[in-house]
This record gives structure tokens, sequence and C-alpha cells, in this order.
């Protein structure tokens, strides 16, 4: 995963930034998200997602699709 320029870099496991992060790296950013939600069914303006920091919004940006919508990201033009 090359992010290429200097607009699509993300901090890795040492605090440093890199447009090659491994994609290990990418997928424990995202340990700690939660999805909530209220009652038994599945009602998506009804669920709500916990941890979702600055560095992993920014993450799901640069994979795009359908991840946003997953993740409630609203796509910036």
């Amino acid at each position: 995963m090359l992010l290429g320029d200097l607009l699509h870099v993300i901090t890795h496991q040492i605090n440093q930034e890199t447009a090659a992060p491994t994609l290990r790296w990418v997928f424990q950013c995202f340990d700690g998200i939660n999805l909530l939600q209220q009652g038994d069914d599945y009602i998506y303006d009804q669920t709500y997602l916990d941890g979702l920091t600055e560095l992993r919004q920014k993450i799901v940006n640069l994979i795009g699709g359908h991840a946003m919508h997953l993740y409630k990201i609203k796509k910036v033009t």
C-alpha cells in the first residue's frame, strides 16, 4: 500500500510518518473501534461508532468506497 504524496501519510508504530505502512499496522489501527447499537435490530441510523480517532478516519478516507459508508464518514469533495 503506497500512499504516495505527502498528503497521504499516516503515523506508524514509532510515531513517525510514513507513506508505506504495513497492512498489519493498518489493520491494528482499527483495533478499538466499537459498534454501538440500540435494541436488537440493526438500524443504520441508530448505530454509533466509538473510538473512531482522527488517524482511523484518515485511513478510512484513504481506503474510500464502501468503507466510508461502514464507518459513517461523509465523502469530502
